[in-house]
């Protein structure tokens, strides 16, 4: 996966310039994950993936889905699909969008939390902690709940690549290392 991601960030990146310097990354948007929903379903990974198909069908096809799943392609979007069918990228598209939500989220000073926690938290809970996280990285973010009883109490943040880990379990973890380390 980290290789697929890799090679998908500067086409994620060539959208998102050209997105941006025409002031369309809601459109662009629309149309990436589009592409990316119409790639979940096997039977269309099956068609992309035959030897057999001839580009510009491929193209036809994939464009009529798109198009009838968000909006008419301008000729920016037209000749994007284009590139991917021919450099054979077109399995890609999942994760050029994932790297340009990424992108638009950083471009608009905003990130998401995944806050993980041994127990539900409510509503009011995760707002508040939201509201920490937003003041703590200097941006909006949207904190999503995930319960996991193995972490037995506190939480466990990830923003991007930064994890704050106040578990319990963190924290037993390490006073059992120090404790191996003393004796």
């Amino acid at each position: 996966m980290a290789e697929a991601i890799t090679v998908a960030r500067p086409y994620a990146q060539a959208v998102f310039e050209t997105a941006k310097q025409a002031s369309r990354l809601k459109e662009w948007l629309a149309v990436l994950e589009a592409g990316t929903n119409i790639l979940a379903e096997p039977l269309v990974v099956e068609h992309v993936k035959s030897p057999n198909i001839d580009p510009e069908k491929l193209y036809g096809f994939m464009a009529g889905l798109v198009e009838k799943f968000s909006a008419p392609l301008d000729k920016a979007a037209q000749n994007f699909l284009r590139i991917l069918i021919e450099n054979k990228r077109l399995e890609l598209l999942p994760h050029i969008t994932s790297v340009y939500k990424k992108l638009c989220a950083t471009e608009q000073s905003r990130a998401d939390a995944m806050v993980e926690s041994a127990f539900p938290l409510s509503d009011q809970e995760l707002s508040a902690l939201g509201e920490k996280l937003s003041r703590r990285f200097n941006r909006t973010i949207t904190p999503t709940l995930k319960v996991n009883p193995k972490l037995v109490g506190g939480v466990r943040v990830t923003v991007g690549d930064v994890v704050i880990d106040g578990s319990v379990r963190a924290r037993l973890t390490e006073l059992n290392q120090q404790l191996l380390s003393q004796y």
